[in-house]
């Protein structure tokens, strides 16, 4: 029996000038094409400290339509929700408008219905306070 590598995604680090929030509106960003699957970057605010540590980094999310969604304030955070849904492909669409599609949700309910709930709740909650009438 042979090892075979199987590539579980791809991960590129990229240094930019000033950080600033993922560019959804910036119209100095270079126009680009829609990527071929979803993304999620590392915002970096700050400079590095005098001892050389470098600043938190909060997480985003990029879907296929290239709209920017805030995941966590650290990676340690988007670490632990990875963990939870078990790494599970598409499990970042529970944090966006978007929602979760139907073939995620499939193995979510298999592998981890409790945190499905979890989620559904969070978009039930969400769904309520749209529709609730301002508090006087």
């Amino acid at each position: 029996m042979t090892r075979a590598t199987l590539p579980a995604g791809r991960f590129s680090a990229r240094r930019r000038g000033r950080a600033r929030a993922p560019p959804e509106s910036d119209r100095r960003a270079a126009p680009r094409a829609t990527p071929p699957y979803p993304q999620v970057a590392l915002l970096f605010r700050g400079e590095p400290n005098a001892s050389g540590a470098s600043p938190k980094a909060s997480v985003w999310f990029q879907d296929l339509t290239c709209k920017w969604h805030y995941v966590s304030p650290s990676f340690t955070h988007y670490f632990r929700l990875m963990v939870v849904h078990l790494g599970i492909i598409g499990w970042q669409y529970a944090y966006t408008d978007i929602g979760l599609d139907n073939v995620t949700r499939q193995w979510m309910r298999l592998y981890c219905p409790e945190r499905l709930a979890a989620d559904d709740a969070l978009d039930l909650e969400a769904d309520a306070g749209d529709d609730a009438p301002a508090a006087r």
